[in-house]
This record gives structure tokens, C-alpha cells and sequence, in this order.
């Protein structure tokens, strides 16, 4: 066998192996990750939702906050420059209902929302700061009261879950959610074995004296960040909660069109280059293994390098998918859709193909 033939079989078999791992801690982290249900104290909680021309959805998610059944919260409001109805709709719903806030910006001097973030931290008049975006609905009305029960006195951030969900049922819609799931348990799992790195905008929960240490001017140039970039910096395992009930998730209408959820993406991956150094170095090699462990296990058996060893590994990995896939529908009540799922992992190659010639050939995406 020649050198290259070995280096081959050797990437691919730890390739093989790095995802059978991987699979295996993801299966663990949604079986095992302790969930509390039972806040011990109920401190007051400000909810802020930043809204750049969101009339529309401001109108479906405003009853929703308000019917939470929690003791003590507002909701303040971010006005960030819309140019919509979406001013008339808060001065609306403020004469309406006492516990809005709303906040109004004039002006957008940067791209994001990191400015209208700012502000509604600013103005959030209690300590415990629960985020959430526009277009999303939390599943429950016990959504305040979940994530409030997973912050103990050590920690300080909540990592909570954004599901997507859709009225209709296109192979797009299949793939965001299954992107959706992988990007979730990819950062739930890194909490879990305390390597916490990022969380989701739509549903995260975290004192405001750790929101005082967060770096807004350092990345106001990027439209996206303001659920990792800021956070990444600062996240410890001892710092971090994560909560996965069901009732206290945040779902978000996935992307109308492919193109749409085309710029989605690359405005989410524009912000990697700015992560710390080891969770780049953690991401780029779990991404080589998923790309690689399929690919180059079909190149070794065209090749005639192929071995039962090596497909037990390749199987073993699957099933631990299958496992972690289960486990999430069991215990995060995400929908399975098992056929659907594999056929769409198994091209998974191909997302990463569409997307890498834009991340070298691109305008930088506005929010």
C-alpha cells in the first residue's frame, strides 16, 4: 500500500471515529442534560425583543409575552429605526398594557442589531435580562418560569432552544430544521462537556451584571453576533445553564426561499473568524468529520482500501445519530422526521459546497 493510500485510510478512519465520538456526546448531552423545572426564587425579568420593520410580527408576538404566567416581568421594546408601522404599533399596545417599555432609536449608525441591544439593555429596569427576537413565539406560557428555574446562583447565562417550525411542508423547510437541530445540539453538547461557546438570540437568558461586560463596539462592523460573538468571550462552563424543556422554547418561521435562508446562513457564519481560537479549532474539525467521514469512506471502498472495521465505524456513527436523533424528539419534543433526516445528512456535503464559494465572494449582509 503506498503513502498516500495510508494517509487516506488514516484520515478516514479518524474521521469515522471523530463522529461516532461526537454522536455519542450529543446522544449524552440530550439524554442526561439536567433539567429543572422548579424555579427557586422568582426574581422580576425583563424581556427585550429588538424590532427593525417587524409590525406584523410585533402584533402576533406581543399577546404571547403578555399571557406569560410569571409574577413580575416587562417587555421593553427596541425600536431600531423602523420605517414601517412598527411605532404606531407600540404606542398602541403601551397605552394597552403598563408592563411594555418602549424604547425608540432614530437613527442606525451600524449594521445589526448590536445598537438596539445596547439600548434595551439599558433601559431593562430588573437584573435578570430574558432576549428573544421579533419573529418568534415561545411554545408556552411557562416559558418565563422555565428558564428562570435553570438560573442558579453560579450561573449567570441560559442557554435556551430556537426551534424552527413552517405552515408547510417543502424539502427547504426540512432542511433548515434539521440545520436548526444540528446547530442546537452542537452548542448544547459543548455546554455540556463545559466548553460552552454561543447561544441563540431568540432564547437566551442572563444577568444583567454579566451583560455589562459584553463587547458591543468590537464587532459593530457585523450585522450578526450579538447571540455569539458577544457572548463567546465570556462563557465558562461554570457560568452557564442550559434549559431544554419543551415549554420553554422559542420557535422562528424558517426562511421563505432558498436564497433567503442562503443569506441567513452566511450572515450567521460571517462571525467564526471572531470566535476564540480553540472553538474555531474545535468547529472546523467537528465540520471535516461530518463532511468527511461519509465521503471518504465511499473513496475508500472505490479505491479497494475499504474494511469491515471501517464500515462498523462509519455504522456506529449512524447509529448514534439515529440515537440523538430519538433522543431529541423524546426529550426536546422536536419532530423527528427520520427519512427525511437521513437522506438530508447524507447530502449534507453538498450545504457546505453552497455555501463556501459566497464566503470568499460576497457583500456583507445588513440586518
Amino acid at each position: 500500500m503506498e503513502n498516500w493510500q495510508l494517509g487516506l485510510l488514516a484520515i478516514t478512519y479518524l474521521a469515522a471515529l471523530a463522529q461516532a465520538i461526537w454522536w455519542l456526546m450529543v446522544w449524552l448531552s440530550v439524554r442526561y442534560t439536567k433539567r429543572v423545572e422548579q424555579p427557586v426564587g422568582l426574581p422580576p425579568v425583563s424581556i427585550v425583543v429588538c424590532v427593525r420593520n417587524g409590525a406584523a410580527n410585533l402584533e402576533r408576538l406581543l399577546p404571547l409575552l403578555i399571557a406569560q404566567e410569571y409574577p413580575a416581568f416587562e417587555i421593553v421594546l427596541v425600536n431600531d429605526a423602523s420605517t414601517d408601522q412598527t411605532a404606531d404599533v407600540l404606542d398602541k399596545w403601551t397605552v394597552l398594557e403598563q408592563c411594555l417599555h418602549p424604547v425608540h432609536l432614530v437613527e442606525k449608525t451600524a449594521p445589526g442589531k448590536k445598537e438596539a441591544l445596547r439600548a434595551g439593555i439599558l433601559a431593562a429596569r430588573h437584573e435578570v435580562l430574558l432576549m428573544t427576537d421579533v419573529d418568534c413565539m415561545p411554545t408556552s406560557p411557562d416559558w418565563i418560569r422555565l428558564m428562570v428555574a435553570s438560573l442558579n446562583d453560579k450561573a449567570d447565562v441560559v442557554l435556551g432552544l430556537g426551534p424552527l417550525y413552517s405552515n408547510s411542508k417543502t424539502w427547504l423547510d426540512y432542511v433548515q430544521q434539521y440545520e436548526t437541530w444540528l446547530v442546537a445540539t452542537t452548542y448544547t453538547t459543548a455546554a455540556f462537556v463545559g466548553r460552552p461557546y454561543m447561544a441563540v438570540g431568540r432564547n437566551v437568558m442572563y444577568r444583567k451584571r454579566f451583560a455589562g461586560k459584553l463587547d458591543f463596539d468590537t464587532h459593530m462592523d457585523l450585522a450578526s453576533g450579538d447571540d455569539d460573538l458577544l457572548l463567546n468571550p465570556l462563557l465558562s462552563a461554570r457560568s452557564v445553564a442550559v434549559q431544554t424543556h419543551p415549554a420553554a422554547q422559542c420557535r422562528s418561521l424558517t426562511a421563505p426561499t432558498w436564497q433567503a435562508w442562503r443569506l441567513q446562513k452566511l450572515r450567521h457564519i460571517s462571525t467564526a473568524s471572531r470566535y476564540r481560537l480553540l472553538d474555531q479549532g474545535a468547529l472546523v474539525a467537528l465540520q471535516g468529520a461530518h463532511l468527511g467521514a461519509t465521503l471518504l469512506t465511499v473513496c475508500c471502498f472505490v479505491l479497494g482500501l475499504g474494511s469491515w472495521q471501517l464500515i462498523l465505524i462509519w455504522l456506529l456513527g449512524r447509529l448514534l445519530w439515529l440515537a440523538s436523533r430519538v433522543a431529541s424528539w423524546r426529550v426536546w419534543a422536536w419532530p423527528m422526521q427520520f427519512w427525511r433526516t437521513f437522506l438530508i445528512d447524507l447530502c449534507w456535503p453538498v450545504y457546505y459546497l453552497w455555501l463556501m464559494p459566497a464566503l470568499f465572494f460576497r457583500r456583507r449582509p445588513h440586518w
